[in-house]
């Protein structure tokens, strides 16, 4: 029969117990979902789940095979990234039992200077739930260490191991203890006068190497043969050896380490090296010796050290030679450089990357396998089930550069969390940005804040962020669909008046609208399919749908019937440029009128005398007053005759083509025969002088020369490979190799979804995929005078974006996510779900 550990055995009866035991027994389950889960024991685990049942791991694995109560509670974490708690292997946080005078305490426990009522934040804050107690670190034998919990329900249960390991203090710090004063017993007097102040052991190397030995040899002879006295002294160090306890040494040069292992060998002392600084010398040093383990001490991050180059030469970097250690099988555990630093401890942690560790090591020497040297692994330092529920949620793996924790749980309970910023900012990364059609960002990100871009590439952004990861995904802008019929919720009618607001009819329930996102397309136009004039509007697909132009531009027919539409629009357009040129005079009137009045002004003021005059001077201007007074009503008269130019009567139904000829906005010419076009162009462009956007020419395929010295824009579709002549031709393939800005259109509803995939046809039948993308964002936003907020990815446009699995119209290539004005809109994991 093969055996199991207590805690495997626990884990299993507690998962049992989970799916046995109905609801109502009061078992407390808890199930956290997360794009990554880092257990402290090899490969982290892709979109995993972590079950948690009374405070202890019930189980752990990806959500595909891993059981779930039905009764847990679930914490979707989304891309959010799980690690265990961290585990600190020397901590000074026992500042109650700060060093005392006397160099030889090891009856002192860290664990009686210990603030469980403390506030320990900070150290929450970086991740640390649980860490060791040190008694002191300036003398040479300050006591025994300690470990506990950070945080917890009781302060009996945050308690790990009451007593840990003796600690013994090699280096500079514990080389001047003061000097020590004992008074006789009774009275002083001629023949027993006061004693001088006596040095104590341990103010040289030498002088520790004679004390130690001398304690640890008559500590040896008192544990076999109990015969020496009382000695607080003699009886702690005898008890602690006698239960096999460890001894932990501070140890930096080859001498300090040196001597350690001496008396390691000398006194079969399990010994935890502390703070060595030549690791390459520890394996000669350590021979023979038993060395349970090595706590390396960390740099201070964001702080310069300022050393003479001699130093600099003769010092190595923490991490040099640490590859080595775990090659031979050493226990490694990493610590801050000072109590301070736990807030920013993977940081820390982060920078043994250099000495060649992976990101698994460098996380299991600060959970794992300090656990396993503080004696306290059979409960905490992996994510393993039985142990008690102790982690870390990251927004990022734990040594992305810019990873930061989120939350940080003890025993299943939370005991920190990051509070959440008013305007958060979410960042997302990708294999690849594709900024516009014709500039793409490997490995980039993109920052957004409230619906606006605000950074782009390699970016800077608050530690805050919510970040979202696509490793290998692709991020376009979001696509513009220049024709569709979303927002209607059904017919929006064949006749719509110009005057009419279509903004303030879109109907934000269209369940359409959901479908069509998932496509990738952001933004659409819509207006009625008559064929009369009718406004256009363009509007976000968001869950508040946001209209960006109202109208964005004006529908034109040329369809059918041409000798009786094209008169019908001639009309139109001539009485629309009238009521503009009206205004126009108008405003240039006005505009003169204020002019003159502000000269005026400005002359009246450069007239008027400087300061006060005199009562004589008042007299006269009195006595010239009537003679002046003529000159007063003539100058009076002449100002009535400036009259303020009449405003023409405002026409709402004419104000659409006041932003037509005004060339605010295009006009949407739908033409898809030759002699269409032809008149089109003609009529728009010829004697109009308007911007125009061509809807359709499906017979510019047959003769491309139709468009030839015309700067107009063509929206394309909805079928972008048309027949002509029983030859098929690409339309928009076509148009880029005249270098004419196009667009597309797809006039349906949920069809847009199909948007990218219409035009992908189009690129597998020659269209550029680059031509393809910029139709799909960039040129239609130029046409339709809105590049200012989208089609692109800039920093100030809006928020519009695609996240693709690769590169755009690849078969494939998925949509993972789309985000409109700053918020998700879609995604497809959670679609899937």
């Amino acid at each position: 029969m093969c055996a199991v550990s207590w805690p495997r055995r626990l884990g299993l009866a507690i998962s049992l117990l989970v799916f046995l035991i109905p609801a109502a027994a009061g078992v407390e389950s808890d199930a956290f979902f997360a794009r990554r889960i880092w257990t402290g024991q090899g490969q982290p685990i892709e979109n995993g789940v972590l079950v948690i049942v009374d405070g202890r791991v019930s189980a752990v694995g990806p959500v595909a095979s891993t059981l779930i109560p039905k009764a847990a509670t679930r914490h979707e974490l989304g891309s959010r990234v799980i690690i265990p708690g961290l585990v600190v292997a020397q901590t000074n946080l026992a500042d109650g039992k700060a060093d005392g005078e006397r160099t030889l305490t090891p009856y002192n426990s860290a664990l009686s200077g210990f603030d469980f009522f403390g506030d320990w934040t900070g150290a929450l804050e970086g991740g640390v739930t649980t860490v060791q107690l040190s008694p002191g670190n300036k003398r040479l034998m300050p006591g025994t260490g300690a470990v506990v919990k950070l945080a917890g329900p009781g302060v009996e249960a945050r308690v790990l191991r009451s007593v840990e390991s003796l600690r013994i203090v090699l280096s500079d710090e514990s080389r001047d203890p003061p000097r020590i004063y004992e008074p006789p017993v009774g009275a002083a007097s001629v023949d027993r006068p006061l004693l001088p102040t006596r040095p104590q052991v341990g103010n040289s190397l030498g002088s520790a190497a004679a004390g130690l030995r001398a304690i640890f040899r008559a500590a040896k002879i008192r544990t076999e043969s109990g015969y020496l006295p009382e000695d607080p002294v003699m009886d702690a160090v005898s008890s602690h050896l006698s239960r096999g306890g460890k001894v932990r040494i501070t140890a930096k040069t080859e001498a300090e380490m040196g001597l350690a292992f001496n008396l390691a060998r000398e006194f079969s002392l399990d010994v935890v090296l502390v703070d060595p600084t030549k690791l390459e010398a520890l394996s000669v040093l350590a021979s023979g010796a038993k060395l349970d383990g090595v706590i390396l001490r960390g740099l201070t991050p964001g702080q310069f050290s300022n050393v003479t180059p001699e130093e600099a030469d003769s010092q190595s970097q923490p991490w040099e030679g640490v590859r080595g250690l775990i090659d031979a099988g050493a226990l490694v555990a990493i610590r801050p450089a000072e109590d301070k630093d736990l807030v920013d401890f993977l940081f820390v942690s982060g920078q043994f990357l250099q000495g060649g560790l992976s990101e698994e090591e460098a996380l299991q020497a600060i959970t794992r396998w300090p656990a396993e040297l503080l004696g306290v692994d059979d409960r905490v330092g992996s994510l393993t089930v039985g142990k008690e529920a102790d982690f870390v949620v990251l927004n990022n793996d734990p040594f992305a550069l810019t990873s930061h924790v989120l939350s940080t749980y003890v025993d299943g309970i939370p005991a920190y969390e990051r509070s959440k910023p008013e305007d958060p900012v979410t960042v997302i990364q990708a294999g690849a940005v594709y900024a516009s059609a014709g500039r793409i960002l490997e490995n980039g990100s993109v920052v957004v804040k409230g619906r606006t871009v605000r950074g782009i590439g390699d970016v800077s952004a608050p530690l805050d962020a919510v970040v979202r990861s696509f490793p290998g995904g692709v991020i376009v802008p979001g696509y513009i669909d220049l024709g569709s019929g979303l927002g209607a919720g059904g017919s929006l009618g064949s006749s719509i008046s110009l005057e009419t607001k279509l903004g303030d009819e879109i109907y934000e329930d269209d369940p359409a609208i959901a479908v069509a996102r998932k496509g990738g397309v952001t933004t659409v136009l819509l207006g009625a399919s008559g064929s009369a004039p009718t406004p256009l509007v363009a509007f976000k697909l968001g869950d508040e749908a946001r209209v960006v132009a109202d109208p964005v531009a004006i529908r034109f027919r040329l369809t059918e019937n041409l000798p009786t539409t094209v008169p019908t629009l001639k009309m139109s357009l001539t009485q629309g440029r009238a009521y503009h040129e009206e205004w126009k005079k108008y405003d240039t009137e006005f505009a003169a009128y204020k002019a003159r009045r502000a000269a005026r002004e400005a002359a009246r003021i450069k007239d008027r005398p400087e300061g006060g005059s005199s009562g004589r001077e008042e007299d006269e201007g009195e006595d010239e007053g009537e003679e002046g007074g003529e000159d007063e009503d003539n100058g009076g008269e002449l100002e009535e005759e400036d009259e303020e130019p009449e405003e023409p009567r405002f026409q709402e139904s004419m104000e659409p083509y006041d932003l037509l000829f005004k060339k605010k906005i295009p006009a949407f010419v739908e033409a898809r025969r030759s002699d269409a076009i032809h008149a089109a162009l003609k009529l728009f462009c010829d004697e109009f002088k308007l911007r125009v956007i061509l809807v359709g020419v499906d017979d510019f395929a047959r003769l491309p020369q139709l468009l030839k010295g015309y700067d107009v824009t063509v929206c394309a579709g909805p079928s972008l490979i048309v027949r002509n002549d029983q030859k098929r031709s690409n339309v928009p393939q076509l148009l880029s190799n005249e270098r004419i800005s196009f667009g597309f259109q797809s006039r349906s509803t949920t069809g847009v979804r199909d948007l990218s995939s219409v035009v992908q046809y189009a690129v597998s039948q020659g269209l550029g995929p680059s031509d393809a993308l910029r139709g799909l964002t960039e040129s239609p936003a130029r046409m339709l005078s809105l590049e200012s907020s989208i089609g692109t990815l800039e920093v100030g446009r809006d928020a519009d974006l695609v996240v693709l699995s690769g590169p755009p119209f690849e078969f494939s290539t998925q949509v993972l996510a789309v985000m409109i004005d700053g918020n998700w809109a879609y995604e497809k994991e959670k679609a899937d779900d």
